[in-house]
């Protein structure tokens, strides 16, 4: 029939790509429980900054992250780095939130940027001072990683039925 034979291209070799997963990083939200709201010069319980990070589900090991906080206070307040650290075998880290902001109650953002791809966990703490009255609710029975914003809200609002709650 005239035509030249069929030849097929050499194919080339390919590593393998490993789908890992989503990014699923937390900080300052609902880990074990509420580890973002804190009362002013407690002794027991000293302000800190949790984090966990994943892809997919697996965990971010041994890895730097860089953590900053933001004020919001005062307006526009600048990100300030509070430091370094490097997460476990289960992808979570904890620092300490420094001494000048533990006298200063308020409410702050928190970032922690992971450093090998610049991937962000989003969080906020509440620091409030000691003896505060608070009052915690909690709608439809779960506590979210969503639901700090609804208990941001009735915490600055001071609205709301509950259980009262002072902060010793």
């Amino acid at each position: 029939c005239g035509l030249p034979p069929l030849s097929l291209p050499q194919r080339e070799s390919v590593p393998p790509t490993i789908f890992i997963g989503d990014v699923n990083h937390r900080c300052c939200a609902n880990l074990e429980s509420m580890y973002n709201i804190y009362s002013q010069a407690s002794e027991q319980h000293k302000p800190m900054i949790m984090g966990h990070f994943e892809y997919g589900m697996i965990a971010l090991k041994r890895s730097e992250v860089e953590v900053f906080m933001q004020e919001t206070t005062n307006g526009g307040a600048p990100w300030v780095p509070i430091g370094r650290t490097t997460t476990d075998d289960h992808g979570r880290i904890a620092v300490p939130v420094p001494e000048l902001y533990r006298d200063r109650p308020g409410y702050y953002r928190v970032r922690c940027v992971v450093l090998a791809d610049f991937s962000i966990a989003y969080g906020q703490l509440f620091l409030l001072p000691k003896g505060a009255e608070v009052v915690i609710l909690d709608m439809d029975g779960t506590i979210t990683v969503g639901d700090e914003e609804v208990v941001r809200q009735f915490l600055a609002e001071g609205v709301g039925q509950g259980s009262r709650v002072v902060l010793q």
